[in-house]
């Protein structure tokens, strides 16, 4: 389905649009789309394909009701998103809710998070907090937001049994693997910024919300499932070409979000670079050096970029929309 069909096909009586990329998601997405038809709220899921190789789109077929576009290519997290939130903006739904292929959500999630933006309308983001896929503990990737982006008052309050923590606290960032959006989040943030093609969209996004004056906000006691494996679960070690990436997306966002002029922001991130890549060699870790090395030639050549993308999104508008055709 192209952008007018999907359009035409939502209905005014929805609450929410529902947002979900795929790539090869046939472990997840059956289980993704059932907890979501179960929901108490009314809602229309939108699926943006980014490509999938697996059985994805047949597995889809079995949800008539599912408004799926094919991209025909991976278009990244960002702009399959960016995709999405364009529909929602043509639509007069007033909420869009973006989740991830390995979300599983409880039956009321949308509705007590549609209950928390109307009731905290200093919010224009919020989500629950994410378990692992066995629903025992909290997400191991999730802990770490809380802890350097949460407040302390949330901590107290859930660990010493609050009534206060049956609200929603302020934080600076949470993964958008679950964030329910209002439309003036859209209409003054826009979408997704490209130059994060995997990884690092959604931290780009919580800072130029940071910059334009809008809050995120974290619900302690609502709950989803993020089906997704753990720190450390993992134990092979990396390519340098995947380490080379997620040098580069940091670094990206150093400098994009930082608040110092863009000259001494790129002054000072050449500094940090090469004091890591003398560490680096230093301590014999060769590889993480070399991926460094080709990190830094990588983010050099992309600095007019970055530098314009910057100076985008530091005014208020639909920025970074109609670029996932």
């Amino acid at each position: 389905m192209n952008k007018e069909e999907i359009t035409n096909a939502l209905n005014d009586d929805t609450s929410v649009l529902v947002v979900i990329v795929t790539y090869n998601a046939s472990p997840y997405i059956e289980r993704c789309l059932d907890c979501l038809g179960r929901s108490t709220c009314k809602h229309q899921v939108l699926i943006v394909d980014n490509g999938s190789s697996d059985n994805t789109l047949e597995i889809l077929g079995k949800y008539p009701d599912v408004l799926v576009h094919e991209s025909g290519r991976n278009l990244g997290f960002g702009q399959a998103n960016n995709f999405g939130l364009e529909v929602f903006l043509k639509s007069s739904i007033p909420y869009v809710f973006l989740c991830n292929q390995d979300i599983y959500v409880e039956d009321d999630t949308l509705e007590k998070l549609v209950d928390q933006l109307e009731t905290h309308e200093q919010f224009s983001v919020v989500g629950p907090v994410q378990l692992r896929g066995d629903g025992k503990q909290i997400d191991g990737n999730f802990v770490k937001y809380l802890s350097r982006n949460g407040s302390d008052q949330l901590l107290s309050d859930v660990l010493l049994r609050r009534d206060e923590c049956d609200s929603t606290y302020e934080i600076r960032f949470i993964n958008a693997a679950a964030w329910l959006m209002d439309r003036n989040c859209i209409e003054t943030i826009g979408g997704f910024d490209p130059v994060f093609f995997h990884y690092g969209e959604d931290d780009d996004y919580a800072a130029r919300m940071i910059f334009h004056g809008l809050k995120m906000g974290v619900c302690p006691r609502l709950l989803v499932i993020h089906d997704r494996p753990q720190p450390g679960q993992n134990s092979k070690p990396q390519p340098t070409s995947k380490v080379a990436h997620r040098i580069g997306v940091q670094d990206r966002f150093t400098i994009k979000s930082s608040p110092r002029p863009f000259p001494l922001a790129v002054f000072l991130w050449m500094l940090h670079s090469v004091v890591k890549q003398s560490k680096s060699y230093l301590t014999g870790d060769f590889q993480k050096g070399f991926a460094r090395f080709r990190s830094d030639w990588k983010t050099f050549f992309d600095l007019p970029r970055i530098g314009a993308r910057r100076r985008v999104s530091r005014k208020p508008g639909k920025n970074y929309l109609n670029s996932a055709e």
